[in-house]
């Protein structure tokens, strides 16, 4: 429940990211202090939560009660008075923190000056701890370094696991790892050491496993049933809009790959604009029924986006391979050849995920360039007063 509720607060920091849509965004609502935008910096003290998201995000004043950031450069440099919920590429921790610390990223180092009040829970690639902690620790990463005491117990999974000279566990500890490590009696008493071998998790590690263990079959189907629900649903959506408006697709294709740069620049400016909508209703009871409704139109948009740039690119890829004919079937076939590459690049870590948003920025310009072309079609041009016609004279009227 902790790590949800650490997954909801960052994409409602998602949300503020957008509002204003190029600006940076500061406000208090509710006791609460909300900052966005590119480089958010939190300086001055919050009398309640703080919740921060953007690319860069800075908390150098003080928080009384829980801090909530998000962004791909995360520091937070001063003292949170209770939990400590943070996600990012880069996330470095600096000061003391009154209760429980959930952490994710590329990179997570919890350095010397933070102390941790509760309990520690910490994924990612490489994990660092400095700093002392006065619950238990729970992290699994590709490299982990401990270098504290904890005075809990610790269940730990890596790679790469090693244990610095101030390490010190006071609990019970479970590691997993590739092969069992010499831990040193001043660490942890051998007796309280219980090991688990890290099954390796290589191309096809994750079926291999599953194969292995058969209990975890419902699982490994579940997931493998979503995506293909998942992929069904994009194609029939697909499928249905080519049908019905082709014209219209096909417009919104040429346009999107023709300056495909400047598209995706667009995207995020449309979905910026859109989800920005979301605290500005927030903040005004006539505004907050209108928040469904808000949410149904991002998801619209985020899905039609997609689509359209799966289809754009695909398009314009297979066309470089060869002259294609201009039939439903072939259309079909490309954006079907299409998503299931894109949905296959997911499971290439950081830059799957990269190239997809990078995709559904493009494909929402696209829609965002059709809909101010739409607007400025409608837009009456200025009325210019009639002329009032010359006298004629009667001998020259031309019957």
């Amino acid at each position: 429940m902790r790590i949800l509720r650490c997954c909801g607060f960052a994409l409602l920091g998602a949300f503020l990211m957008a509002a204003p849509a190029s600006a940076d965004a500061r406000f208090v609502f509710g006791g609460d202090t909300y900052v966005s935008g590119t480089s958010a910096k939190l300086s001055e003290p919050s009398p309640r939560d703080a919740l921060a998201a953007g690319y860069s995000v800075d908390i150098t004043g003080k928080v009384e009660k829980d801090a909530h950031a998000a962004g791909f450069d995360v520091d937070v440099d001063a003292p949170v008075g209770e939990d400590l919920y943070a996600a990012g590429f880069a996330v470095k921790v600096s000061q003391p923190v009154g209760g429980d610390l959930t952490a994710s990223g590329f990179d997570v180092d919890v350095r010397q000056g933070a102390t941790i009040g509760g309990n520690a829970r910490i994924g990612g690639g490489t994990i660092t701890i400095d700093a002392p902690i006065s619950g238990s620790l729970l992290a699994r990463g590709r490299s982990l370094t401990v270098n504290a005491p904890i005075a809990g117990d610790a269940r730990l999974a890596a790679a790469k696991l090693t244990f610095g000279p101030d390490a010190k566990i006071g609990g019970e500890l479970t590691y997993s790892a590739p092969e069992p490590i010499e831990i040193a009696p001043g660490v942890i008493a051998p007796d309280k050491v219980h090991f688990e071998k890290l099954e390796p998790f290589g191309e096809m590690g994750f079926f291999r496993q599953n194969v292995r263990m058969p209990h975890l079959w419902p699982s490994f189907l579940a997931v493998f049933f979503s995506f293909l629900v998942t992929l069904a649903f994009l194609f029939v959506a697909a499928a249905i809009l080519l049908a019905v408006a082709p014209l219209t697709v096909e417009s919104l294709r040429e346009r999107t790959i023709r300056r495909p740069f400047l598209s995706m620049g667009l995207g995020v400016l449309g979905l910026g604009m859109l989800i920005g909508l979301i605290p500005i209703s927030a903040m005004s009871v006539i505004g907050i029924p209108l928040i469904p409704v808000i949410l149904l139109a991002i998801t619209v948009f985020w899905v039609a986006g997609y689509l359209l740039g799966i289809y754009a690119l695909s398009w314009r890829v297979a066309d470089a391979l060869g002259e294609l004919p201009t039939t439903m079937s072939a259309r079909l076939a490309v954006l079907f050849i299409g998503l299931v590459i894109a949905a296959a690049l997911n499971f290439i870590p950081f830059f799957g995920w990269l190239i997809n948003l990078l995709i559904l920025f493009m494909g929402l310009g696209g829609l965002v360039a059709w809909i101010l072309d739409a607007l400025s079609r409608r837009t009456p041009a200025a009325e210019v007063p009639p002329q009032q016609p010359a006298d004629v004279p009667r001998g020259n009227t031309k019957t």
